[in-house]
């Protein structure tokens, strides 16, 4: 809402975009659907891909590509210089001291 915009719209721009993720999105394109992996149930039959809308979309109904996520992978190991470094040092820190054995002796 502070962005004045949609979810995946803002995870686009900021993050997709500027690691060149062209197949990682909420909605799938055309293109992307056509290379969706199918699911299978308990019995290992192909079943039909479920899609929910709910505020829980942020907490995993992403589509990406393995290539899109060694994209991920190699600017937050470093190996390549993105604008987005400030954003994986800070989400490498701890949000808090962890308490250890030692310290609660």
């Amino acid at each position: 809402r502070a962005a004045g915009m949609r979810f995946e719209d803002l995870l686009v721009s900021r993050i997709c975009t500027s690691l060149g993720m062209e197949s990682t999105r909420f909605t799938l394109t055309p293109s992307m659907q056509m290379r969706v992996a199918p699911g299978h149930n308990g019995q290992l039959q192909q079943v039909e891909s479920w899609r929910t809308s709910s505020p829980f979309d942020g907490a995993g109904a992403l589509y990406s590509t393995a290539n899109d996520l060694l994209k991920v992978l190699a600017a937050a190991s470093g190996r390549e210089p993105p604008g987005l470094s400030p954003a994986f040092a800070a989400m490498l820190q701890p949000p808090r001291p962890t308490i250890t054995a030692s310290s609660t002796s």
